[in-house]
């Protein structure tokens, strides 16, 4: 494994990577106030932040004790599988030094770094947004007996904290550090605790949601002792964010790269980060009945419709029929519809698409604009096994063309001051012909910009996120502007507002 100080090894674009750092013979408790968690206006320093990519952090599984990797592969072949509940906490909250009880939120990362406590600011996803994130997870553990919660389980469990805040202000850990969690032994962590740090993936570049998403995923697999794998494909890799990326059924070299390899957790020159969950935590039931992890037949599933090279008009609604089947019966059914990269179920409520489900086939019409659109469908039975058709690109012309979006800026007030750690509302009116998509507030400093994805109110048509200027921030104007896009692509922007920081 990497030391610590090797964590800045870097990926293109976007995803995580990890070091697993040194256990200390000792240290001192750290009890010196915490950097400023709400610090996003500005980006951290160049040393601590490096502009090709993220890096994640492991740590020690304190509860398995000072194994070998040969013991730790009888373990792994004496252990039956155990479901796992998963709690994504977006509402952050105090965590205390020890070995990890979610439920008491005590964390074995603060004891590694040697702080009593830490607070975790709660996430700035909310409404659709902070759903986006929860589908998007769940999807990526469909297959196995994983339960992902967004409310805080009773009884034992694993947690995520998803929070608003930058890695420094919670652990002094360099900014350029996306995720922490403690790695299994070939053994799942009981009851761990992980943190992603949003602030990363916001920045633009870096997946937004998506990227928060595969970074949740990530950690998760690590308490479930998954190490880093080669595999481009892979969740456990470092290849940029993707939609279609998940567990693979496949045999891959450990390590971030041929350059950074390491050992494999269960002590195997190899890792299959899906047979190694299966292994860890059992394939989710087909349809309520019994899980079959034996079962090595894969489903079968196809695009009835449109097929391939098709047009249809657009700015209306496309119809897109998918048949799936399985002998042991169906665990997911999704619609990958790439060019908004969500994997869609039957029973998503996502804005501007319907599905229903008549025998084998799934019927989703979705809203779309003009243009090229691809999409593919993918089929996961009880066994985990998955079968993806190919991709399907139609075309989409002939419709009147679908107008912009309107944007309206209500708050901050044009001219405000605002004092070094000051709250700060980002609020505005959007609407569309058709449906907003999104809506962010862009905030333009001397060093660059940041993006906050702003979420719908109680108010129909009114958006808000909420954050604070830097306690450190330099005295100066700041520009903001709010952009809304619509779900065919057209893009708004409002006039500037501009505030000053004292």
């Amino acid at each position: 494994m990497r030391s610590r100080s090797l964590s800045a090894v870097l990926i293109s674009g976007l995803v995580v990577a990890a070091c697993t750092a040194p256990t200390p013979s000792s240290f001192e408790w750290i009890d010196e106030p915490a950097l400023e968690a709400s610090a996003r206006d500005e980006p951290p320093p160049d040393d601590e932040l490096e502009p090709s990519g993220v890096t994640d952090v492991t740590v020690p599984d304190p509860s398995a004790g000072g194994s070998s990797s040969s013991e730790r592969s009888m373990a792994r072949e004496a252990a039956p599988t155990a479901p796992v509940v998963a709690f994504l906490n977006g509402g952050g909250g105090t965590y205390t030094a020890g070995v990890d009880d979610a439920a008491r939120r005590v964390s074995s990362v603060l004891s590694f770094y040697g702080r009593r406590s830490a607070t975790a600011p709660p996430t700035g996803y909310a409404g659709a947004t902070w759903q986006e994130l929860l589908d998007c997870v769940r999807e990526k553990f469909a297959r196995y007996d994983v339960t992902i919660t967004d409310r805080r389980p009773v009884g034992a469990y694993s947690e995520i904290v998803v929070t608003n805040a930058w890695g420094s202000s919670i652990l002094g850990l360099s900014n350029a550090i996306g995720g922490i969690a403690p790695l299994g032994a070939c053994r799942v962590v009981p009851q761990a605790v992980g943190f992603v740090f949003q602030p990363v993936y916001d920045r633009p570049g870096y997946g937004g949601v998506a990227g928060a998403c595969e970074a949740v995923a990530h950690e998760l697999a690590h308490t479930l002792s998954l190490s880093h794998e080669q595999l481009a494909a892979d969740l456990m890799s470092y290849s940029p964010a993707n939609p279609a990326k998940r567990f693979q059924d496949a045999n891959a070299a450990c390590g971030v790269s041929a350059q950074a390899p390491e050992a494999c957790t269960c002590g195997a020159a190899t890792q299959n980060s899906h047979r190694q969950l299966l292994s860890m935590v059992g394939a989710r039931a087909a349809n309520g009945g019994a899980t079959n992890p034996a079962d090595t037949t894969p489903p079968v599933v196809r695009v009835v419709s449109p097929a391939n090279g098709a047009s249809a008009p657009g700015n209306a609604n496309v119809t897109v029929a998918v048949d799936a089947t399985d002998e042991t019966g169906l665990a997911d059914v999704r619609l990958v519809w790439q060019q908004t990269q969500r994997a869609l179920a039957c029973d998503d409520s996502v804005q501007g698409v319907t599905c229903v489900v008549s025998g084998d086939r799934r019927t989703w019409t979705i809203f779309a604009g003009t243009g090229a659109r691809s999409f593919y469908a993918y089929a996961v039975d009880g066994g985990g096994n998955t079968t993806s058709t190919p991709l399907v690109t139609i075309s989409l012309t002939g419709a009147a063309p679908d107008a912009p979006p309107t944007v309206a800026v209500q708050l901050p007030a044009d001219r405000a001051v605002l004092a070094r750690g000051a709250a700060i509302d980002f609020q505005a009116a959007a609407a569309d012909d058709r449906a907003v998509a999104d809506v962010r507030a862009i905030w333009t400093f001397a060093g660059g910009t940041l993006e906050y994805p702003m979420a719908q109110t109680t108010t129909p048509g009114v958006y808000r996120a909420t954050t604070s200027v830097s306690a450190t921030a330099t005295a100066g104007w700041r520009s903001v502007e709010i952009a809304v896009v619509d779900d065919g692509g057209n893009r708004a922007l409002s006039p500037k507002r501009w505030v000053y920081v004292q």
